[in-house]
């Protein structure tokens, strides 16, 4: 039997073969973002692991959380609407604060605990990381924390409000939940931005205020 080729609808055709086009495209990148999705949440988790061992030093005292940021950030622009801190922005803290000596006391020792990381697709090439991580730290004196560009100050007064004195150590502890933009680049994922940072103080004194316990509302009776 003959086709009618004049009677065929052209855009009818034209259509299905788009759609049909579309599908085979998204099956196809969604495919390839599962696989980028394993990377972006190791890369998440390696690096909020690797954090507070390179603050042990202090912000002052060390280039090995300049060196950490230059591993896993990357300078990039993101598309309009997403806030955070740039890779920029956080070496510049970074440096004001080196550049002070902001951190007397030295961190002894260091180290988190995280979940596993969600990851929320932007775009083609970003990609939302939400994770929760433990993060304890012994410190000597007043220092300043990294929290991941958040930056978290501790003075001596709020040390001392938990048993810390001249000489000893003492220990800190805090649940944070990081939100973190990744972006593809040719050098695999990177960090271009800490979208936030929320932060609970879970050492050893603090209440459910986050404060010390001498400083929490009381009861009314």
């Amino acid at each position: 039997m003959k086709i009618r080729w004049k009677r065929i609808n052209w855009g009818v055709l034209f259509a299905l073969v788009l759609i049909a086009g579309l599908v085979i495209y998204l099956i196809v990148d969604n495919a390839k973002f599962k696989q980028s999705k394993s990377e972006i949440m190791e890369t998440a988790e390696r690096y909020l692991q690797e954090q507070p061992l390179a603050e042990k030093e202090g912000l002052g005292g060390s280039d090995a959380l300049e060196e950490l940021l230059n591993q896993y950030w990357a300078e990039i622009k993101l598309p309009g609407g997403i806030n955070g801190q740039g890779k920029g922005a956080v070496l510049d803290k970074l440096k004001v604060l080196k550049e002070q000596e902001a951190t007397a006391g030295r961190i002894v020792e260091a180290q988190s605990l995280t979940q596993r990381p969600t990851v929320l697709r932007n775009s083609p090439w970003t990609a939302q990381v939400t994770v929760d991580v433990i993060e304890t730290y012994e410190v000597d004196g007043p220092c300043v924390l990294f929290m991941s560009g958040g930056f978290t100050a501790v003075p001596g007064g709020e040390l001392k409000s938990y048993g810390w004195e001249e000489g000893k150590t003492v220990k800190l502890k805090y649940q944070n939940e990081y939100t973190l933009e990744f972006a593809k680049t040719g050098d695999g994922w990177k960090i271009a931005s800490l979208v936030d940072c929320r932060s609970i103080n879970m050492t050893e004194g603090i209440n459910p205020y986050g404060v010390p316990a001498e400083e929490a509302p009381g009861e009314e009776g």
